[in-house]
């Protein structure tokens, strides 16, 4: 039950750092939230009036605390358990879509502030639109130029490059209608690119598994994996290798190879049985909504067979009785819900970054690929698959697209408009919720990489990418300050927005102050605190005291 908690005037209620579990309500008396401003330095207070909730985002994101929270005058708080929270939020609608405007208003600016570190920020919709359609046109890639183009059109039709826009939109009309014919992955198997010498480095490996000789099987899978040509031995030893830090009870390192699998293969055959394993490791460390989420995906994937009865089984004994989101393909069937549903072919946009927002989706079936520009450069941000939702922000704000959705397979999908979306929401408190907690995890996401990125030194980007991973896992046994990462200077110069060259040549500092070891694909930080300081005391105009927060 909730509790009533009095604190004087000046009391401490939750200080930064702290692991969150409770959600707060001040009933009476004033409160405040101090935080410190990264973009300026600046010590900022925010006031909370009785009424409001606070330390929301951290509990439902399972994040720690990124603020430092006190009564102002003598006060009494209402505590909620995260659990009884969720129960309340579900029973009172006018609750939850509050705070998902909340969450949606936060993370359009945080996505703001990182386009503009990154040189990212166009003009104006419509100049970011116009560039989309370029860009497309020169890829070649006509089809997608024709809606972007049709829907330049009917968002400005005297717009300044509605004239220019006309003449390129009745050229690519003359082109074949030709979408993007799918290319095999770099996941896929090739006849003919695995060697003898390949085939037996990985009987040798499957011999160590065998024999439980874990930690050396993992290294001969790793070193199969990274081998040139990746051929059908590479692809499986990929999926080898995840499965023996499984084995292990490595289950964060597990979680983090597979992970990085997906990202870089999104299409492997294996897909399925890796989103299993990571659900098994988030269950295995006590993170049951983690690993029915990771179920869900696998279900998705998984066809007939052991797989999907292994799924299946792992789901009834979660639990999963509705306190997630419903199956997305149940409600497609529903008679209710018969009206929202629509199909993409493969290949199809289903909206364009910068386009006016005015439908939600809930997948029912397929893929979809939400992907964005960083001025010519086009970067994945995920891809989604069955029961997940995309679009919401346009909804609740009624701004541009921020994305553009592209369909991977035929994509069957229930599809809402704003009236609508709030019915849903409203008569749906399970999608309400699973919603707020995306919201809270994307909203820290993107607040983390906006810290790394208002870092001016290289180093000190690396630094922060380093402080990402470790929190990203649970702490060691023993308390040691030592952690293994399975990531590559690709992997953090992406991370940090540095060329290759800028990351590389901070890593290589790293490893001759003995900071760091880089074995493979894998580099080993010797003392996580130090990255920790160097990415705190790295900012951009001056040193982020030990007791701030940042919070946006």
């Amino acid at each position: 039950m909730p509790r009533e908690v009095r604190y004087s005037a000046g009391a401490v209620i939750y200080v930064r750092g702290e692991r969150a579990g409770t959600v707060f309500l001040l009933r009476t008396g004033s409160a405040g939230i101090e935080y410190t401003d990264i973009e300026t330095g600046s010590d900022q207070h925010d006031a909370v009036a009785p009424g409001e909730f606070f330390g929301v985002g951290s509990a439902l994101g399972r994040y720690p605390r990124e603020e430092n929270a006190r009564a102002v005058r003598d006060s009494a708080v209402i505590v909620y358990t995260t659990a009884e929270f969720e129960r309340l939020a579900m029973n009172h609608s006018r609750i939850m879509m509050t705070m998902l405007r909340v969450f949606s208003r936060r993370l359009r600016r945080v996505h703001k502030k990182v386009s503009g570190l990154t040189k990212t920020a166009v003009e104006s919709p419509e100049d970011g639109l116009y560039h989309v359609a370029d860009y497309f046109l020169k890829n070649r890639r006509w089809d997608h130029a024709r809606y972007v183009l049709r829907r330049y059109l009917a968002c400005y039709p005297a717009g300044k490059y509605a004239l220019c826009a006309r003449e390129r939109l009745e050229l690519t009309e003359a082109v074949p209608a030709s979408l993007p014919t799918p290319v095999p992955g770099p996941g896929a198997s090739v006849p003919g690119a695995d060697s003898p010498d390949e085939a037996v480095r990985y009987a040798r490996a499957r011999l160590l598994l065998k024999e439980r000789r874990y930690p050396e099987a993992r290294n001969a899978f790793r070193a199969i994996a990274r081998a040139e040509g990746g051929g059908a031995y590479a692809a499986r030893s990929r999926f080898e290798a995840g499965r023996s830090a499984f084995l292990m009870c490595d289950y964060a390192g597990c979680i983090a190879w597979f992970t990085r699998m997906l990202k870089k293969y999104p299409g492997d055959a294996l897909s399925a049985a890796a989103l299993y394993y990571i659900g098994v490791s988030h269950r295995r460390q006590g993170r049951m909504d983690d690993a029915r989420l990771f179920w869900e995906k696998s279900l998705a994937r998984a066809g007939r067979g052991t797989l999907k009865n292994k799924i299946t089984a792992a789901l009834a004994r979660a639990g999963d009785t509705g306190t997630g989101l419903r199956g997305a393909g149940v409600m497609a069937k529903a008679g209710p819900f018969e009206r929202f549903v629509k199909t993409y072919r493969s290949g199809e946009i289903i909206f364009s970054e910068f386009e006016s927002g005015d439908a939600f989706y809930v997948i029912t079936s397929g893929r979809v690929e939400l992907v964005r520009l960083f001025g010519n450069v086009e970067k994945i941000l995920d891809i989604l698959v069955s029961n997940d939702m995309f679009g919401e922000m346009a909804i609740l704000e009624n701004s541009p697209r921020s994305a553009t959705a592209i369909a991977l397979d035929e994509v069957t999908v229930l599809e809402f408009n704003r009236d609508s979306f709030d019915l849903l929401m409203r008569g749906n408190p399970p999608v309400a919720l699973r919603l707020l907690k995306m919201f809270a995890k994307r909203l820290y996401d993107a607040k983390r990489r906006y810290r790394t990125l208002a870092l001016k030194e290289p180093q000190a980007r690396v630094a922060s990418v380093f402080v990402m991973l470790d929190e990203a896992r649970p702490a060691p046994p023993g308390g040691s300050a030592s952690r293994e990462f399975p990531v590559t200077a690709l992997d953090i110069a992406r991370w940090a927005a540095l060329s290759p060259a800028e990351a590389e040549k901070a890593l290589d500092r790293f490893v001759s102050q003995r900071r760091i070891e880089i074995r493979g694909d894998t580099i080993v930080v010797k003392n996580t605190g130090f990255f920790c300081r160097l990415a705190r005391h790295g900012g951009v105009r001056r040193k982020i005291p030990e007791k701030a927060a940042v919070f946006l």
